[in-house]
């Protein structure tokens, strides 16, 4: 692995210790909002991070944070996003989401930044594709670094910067708390999202304004997808015409019906079992000092509609650990 340059001043800390704190975020999906209610409670109790290491949703909350963004403003953010604006279906040959519209977003949060310009240390990682070796970006552009990150295989198309193509750093390294050591952090503290799979299994969902908006669009492009194609790859009349007259929409719709399609319940849950199993194991690395664990009532990958509660278990769970962190600072 390659030594990670520390580019940046560290943040300055109100604490009278001389000890560097080091926070890992890690990857989660929806549950990854539970770090605004943790970043919350640390800055009340006066616990300033130092170094910061995100990979898949935590990348995104690690460089919101760094960029200069208030856990308010997080939180703002988290609740009034329009999730399913941002996501733009493609033709599903490296994934079903193109990520521009995303990336704009993320762009504008993190306010163009590069590394270099943030307030605080941060180091992002992702997967490259044709090697599945582990990425570090820890200097450039933040937006891309990131994009690379939260390329869930399938979901997102990879990310491509120069050469290479990028996908979802949880598949390599869900809680990165080795690069943290490398940066100079001398406390650690990681965040445990790992959940109950019978519990959160996502084809018990209940449908919500976020997923059957993320339906519509889905179906929308898909038929949009299938009237390109005939009317590219056929001459015939008769088929054109069966396709125009034909009510794709209720057809979808009768198939899907309030569930998700049966194939992408089934990959979501393999990779949700996947990423369970690879934290726990990554967690048991003994160079974490603190372990912070919220406990979700059953939140799975697609509900936004519980952004409250997720981000509540972030608090409370933070709050538990405080003073083993402050016992910490003392030494």
């Amino acid at each position: 692995m390659r030594k990670v340059k520390t580019i940046i001043k560290s943040a300055k800390s109100n604490t009278k210790s001389n000890l560097k704190i080091g926070l890992a975020l890690g990857g989660g999906t929806v549950r990854g909002l539970a770090f605004i209610g943790i970043l919350k409670v640390l800055e009340e109790q006066g616990i300033k991070i130092d170094y910061l290491a995100g990979t898949s949703a935590g990348a995104v909350i690690a460089a919101a944070y760094a960029s200069g963004n208030s856990v308010h403003d997080l939180e703002r953010l988290a609740h009034s996003t329009k999730w399913h604006n941002l996501l733009d279906f493609t033709k599903p040959k490296k994934g079903f989401i193109e990520g521009k519209k995303i990336e704009k977003y993320l762009n504008q949060v993190f306010k163009g930044k590069t590394f270099e310009q943030l307030d605080i240390p941060l180091t992002i990682l992702a997967t490259e594709v044709d090697y599945g070796t582990k990425a570090m970006f820890y200097s450039g552009s933040v937006t891309k670094a990131v994009r690379a990150s939260i390329s869930l295989p399938a979901i997102f198309k990879p990310y491509r910067i120069g050469n290479k193509e990028y996908m979802d750093g949880s598949l390599i390294d869900p809680v990165p708390v080795d690069i943290l050591k490398e940066m100079g952090a001398d406390i650690i503290i990681a965040v445990n999202l790992t959940v109950n799979i019978a519990e959160s299994y996502v084809g018990n969902y209940k449908s919500s304004n976020f997923v059957e908006k993320l339906k519509q669009r889905f179906i929308d492009h898909q038929i949009k997808f299938i009237h390109d194609y005939v009317e590219k790859t056929t001459d015939s009349y008769l088929v054109k015409s069966l396709i125009r007259g034909f009510n794709l929409k209720n057809a979808f719709l009768t198939g899907i019906g309030k569930k998700l399609p049966r194939i992408m319940e089934i990959y979501l849950q393999a990779t949700e079992v996947l990423m369970n199993e690879l934290t726990k194991e990554k967690l048991r690395n003994p160079v974490i000092d603190i372990l912070i664990t919220p406990k979700f009532e059953g939140v799975n990958w697609v509900e936004l509609d519980k952004i409250s509660h997720i981000i509540s278990a972030g608090e409370h769970a933070a709050r538990k650990e405080v003073g083993k962190i402050k016992k910490l600072l003392k030494k």
